[in-house]
């Protein structure tokens, strides 16, 4: 990854909320950039002005680490900043309320963490809200910025991979936590879902913290059946989507994609086979926060609306209720 020079004045940025995704992530170094803070620091187009957590050994490893003030409440941020951009990164049932505390200071965009919210009525209140302050909500699904997927995107706008009917998606730690990053990402590749549902016999796991089902999601023309496994086996989030022309694999999480595309079998003369080697799609999700970081600036520096999600993200959201409502009713 190249850190560009930027010519602006950089945007005062603030993370409120230091646990993993705001502070904790990339601390233990790598070179990664999986953190706001980290993100904010690091992006030439931003100033890391302060941080904000009810946890005074969080501020502390925050002041330490960037050199820059954490305050317990968003009146002392506000009180001795101007901020531009604010990460919201506080457990999803406190968006709403944190949210709306947020729009009553001058800012001009708020990153929330995904899910939205904890509920569609919770989601429509707080895209409401920010329309209504003229302030531009994104809402971090990260993998809509990672260049490995702008791509694959292009791939399949191209029509390389033919006509794509048929996927799978394998993923762990629940609808909300982790599904919703796949539902979000087949959503931007292939558009808006037309039906979604449990997949018969479909095993579920009500009781968690987050609801875990089989279930499907269908386009037009695609159907994508996903599929829950134990987390405490092993982290599984993994797709594979076939076209008519080839197929593409998504892997560890998005750090791999690979395509292969269909050809003469080199085996069996007269017969289509898939390449046997497949192609690799070059990826940086290591640092995925960065790229959100940039997409942040394209957006406020140059009024780039491709990264206004939070209309996609309130549908992410959702299809997600309407799964979990048919899994625990």
């Amino acid at each position: 990854m190249t850190v560009e020079p930027v010519a602006t004045t950089p945007l005062n940025a603030a993370v409120v909320g230091l646990g993993g995704i705001g502070l904790k992530y990339d601390l233990g170094g790598g070179g990664r950039i999986t953190t706001h803070a980290r993100a904010f620091h690091v992006h030439n187009a931003f100033h890391l002005a302060a941080a904000v957590d009810p946890d005074a050994g969080a501020r502390s490893q925050f002041e330490s680490t960037y050199g820059a003030p954490a305050y317990a409440d968003l009146a002392h941020l506000f009180r001795k900043h101007r901020v531009d951009v604010v990460a919201l990164a506080v457990p999803t049932e406190h968006h709403g309320a944190v949210l709306e505390m947020i729009l009553e200071y001058p800012v001009r965009l708020v990153l929330c963490e995904k899910p939205l919210a904890t509920s569609v009525a919770e989601g429509e209140h707080m895209l409401a809200l920010a329309g209504q302050k003229q302030v531009t909500l994104m809402v971090n699904y990260m993998r809509r910025c990672e260049p490995g997927v702008h791509e694959l995107r292009q791939r399949i706008e191209s029509g390389a991979l033919g006509r794509c009917h048929k996927g799978v998606v394998w993923y762990c730690n629940g609808l909300a936590n982790n599904a919703s990053h796949f539902i979000d990402l087949l959503m931007l590749l292939f558009g808006p879902v037309v039906d979604c549902g449990l997949l018969p016999g479909a095993s579920s796991g009500g009781a968690r913290a987050d609801t875990c089902a089989d279930f499907y999601l269908q386009w037009p023309a695609l159907r994508i059946c996903f599929f829950s496994v134990d987390a405490a086996d092993y982290s599984c989030n993994e797709m594979e989507v076939f076209g008519t022309r080839g197929t593409f694999r998504y892997r560890n999480g998005g750090m791999n994609i690979d395509y292969r595309f269909g050809g003469e079998s080199p085996w069996f003369k007269g017969y289509t086979a898939l390449q046997k080697d497949a192609l690799d799609c070059p990826t940086d999700l290591l640092n995925y926060q960065y790229h959100v970081a940039d997409a942040i600036h394209k957006r406020l520096q140059h009024r780039d609306g491709r990264y206004d999600n939070a209309a996609a993200a309130l549908e992410t959201l959702r299809v997600v209720e309407q799964l979990r409502n048919e899994a625990e009713g």
